[in-house]
């Protein structure tokens, strides 16, 4: 091969691309990363159900601002995955069990390695809306003996295209280590918008230009985004009034109620459901209880995931991430109490401010590890920024809208969630103070509290809290009254 490197069109895809602002050139420092990798053609299948998976896992994280797989077009098993991070520190920090599980699932049937390349911005326009499928885009890897004139020639081409009436992104990324290496990505509002581009007089003077330069012609594959491919994502805005989203975290397939002190003939089920629970305040974010499932045990190529008597189908943080939340959007987190079902994804909000009680802190970190819990799946908090509620109740955003209220008994330093919402109305999210409905209707105690008689007490302090403020209250078990809740990404006003 000849010292002066390859030009190839290496890729091309039709996407659901963003439209992107036809003026100021932004100055841009986020980190991308493109990957290419290929599996065998049976393979397919199972290579995009693990890609989606990890697409949508990364999706959540701390930093992460889009994620795009494709598919070339005519040639199953031929993968790109295009990355967008608000900078290098978030990519090199960033949680790497999803490429873990990712890496894992195509090892039986991938043909080449996961080829990452690192980027920086040459010239990019701001991103906006998501358009449909009739949207066509193109990535040309641009591989050039060390000239200084190519980068100048790149910018004046995404200027002149980002002019053109079907122009919706012209971006040029340069590879961080070798910067004669380029990547340019465009998209064009349909294919005859493509062919007026390519015809453009600025077009041919950049090829006419550029030809000297290689020695090879153009070489353009066309592939094929899988469906739920993201515009650049931006912090979520806050709302005008308190919201509550419930995620769907799950089932506790039990079969009876012996340890609630009921009879199974005396329940409507014995299951309980399992939700997850995000507060967004003009103010800020409170995350409450956060399910029993990791999402780092889902499955590398997605699907279901179980551990004991409890299954869930889709992991927390794409389902945040639908509902325009990220790790990063939290500014609280508080959980009812440390047993296992709702305390499974705490490490991802570890950048949050933890409220909690100190007993029910000094129980978490204690040696030996308590029962119940996992403490792999909190340990990072033993390093967050922490408030410790002293008094029975804490006002979160100091305008009684969400306010922690202590009952003590089923843990040391068990809490219930009270809000006031707008058009909802008050209510209570009751943690584990109550499991099922029947507990309440009948006057029945768990067998196994940590205290009975505070749960019993606090239990009667909350119904008579329930009576002075008319609040509703949502048994978070109870999976009856549960599968009638709006999930995420509605939410409760």
């Amino acid at each position: 091969m000849s010292r002066l490197a390859l030009l190839s069109v290496a890729l091309a895809w039709i996407l659901w691309a963003p439209v992107r602002a036809q003026t100021p050139v932004v100055a841009d420092s986020t980190f991308h990363a493109v990957a290419y990798v290929e599996t065998i053609t049976s393979g397919a299948a199972a290579a995009a159900r693990a890609l989606t998976a990890y697409r949508d896992a990364t999706l959540g994280l701390d930093g992460c601002l889009r994620v795009d797989v494709l598919e070339q077009v005519g040639r199953p098993g031929h993968w790109v995955v295009l990355e967008a991070w608000r900078d290098q520190k978030t990519f090199d920090a960033r949680d790497a069990s999803s490429r873990m599980r990712l890496i894992e699932a195509l090892a039986s049937i991938r043909i080449s390695g996961y080829d990452e390349r690192p980027y920086k911005v040459l010239s990019a326009a701001p991103a906006s809306s998501a358009v449909g499928g009739s949207a066509v885009s193109i990535v040309s890897h641009v591989d050039v003996a060390p000239n200084p004139a190519v980068a100048p020639m790149l910018t004046r081409l995404a200027e002149a295209s980002r002019q053109e009436p079907g122009n919706l992104r012209f971006d040029v990324l340069q590879h961080m280590m070798r910067a004669n290496h380029f990547t340019v990505v465009e998209t064009w509002r349909d294919q005859a918008a493509l062919d007026a581009h390519v015809a453009a007089a600025h077009t041919k003077r950049y090829r006419d230009e550029l030809q000297p330069l290689t020695g090879s012609p153009l070489d353009e594959r066309v592939l094929k985004a899988l469906p739920g491919g993201q515009p650049v994502r931006r912090a979520a805005a806050a709302p005008s009034s308190l919201r509550l989203y419930l995620f769907d975290c799950g089932v506790i397939h039990t079969n009876n109620g012996d340890a609630y002190s009921l009879k199974k003939e005396e329940m409507a089920s014995t299951e309980m459901s399992i939700p997850c629970i995000l507060v967004a305040h003009p103010k800020g974010t409170l995350m409450w209880d956060n399910g029993y499932i990791p999402d780092r045990a889902f499955p590398p190529g997605g699907g279901q995931a179980s551990s004991g008597v409890v299954t869930q189908d889709k992991p927390l943080l794409p389902q945040m991430a639908a509902a325009g939340y990220r790790p990063a959007d939290i500014t609280f987190l508080s959980m009812s109490h440390y047993h296992g079902d709702h305390v499974a994804n705490a490490n991802s909000f570890a950048a949050a401010t933890w409220l909690v009680r100190k007993v029910e802190r000094d129980r978490m970190f204690s040696d030996p590890p308590i029962a119940r819990s996992d403490p792999a799946n909190y340990s990072l908090l033993k390093e967050s920024k922490t408030i410790l509620l002293e008094k029975n109740e804490h006002d979160v955003f100091g305008d009684g809208t969400v306010v922690i209220k202590s009952t003590p008994g089923h843990t040391p330093g068990h809490n219930v969630l009270f809000l006031r919402l707008k058009n909802t109305g008050p209510v209570v999210l009751s943690g584990d103070l109550y499991h099922y409905p029947e507990e309440r209707s009948l006057n029945r105690l768990p067998v196994a509290e940590f205290n009975r008689e505070q749960t019993a007490a606090s239990r009667a302090e909350l119904e008579a809290f329930l009576k002075q403020t008319r609040a509703q209250l949502w048994i978070e078990h109870d999976i009856i009254a549960n599968a009638k809740l709006k999930k995420a990404p509605a939410f409760y006003d």
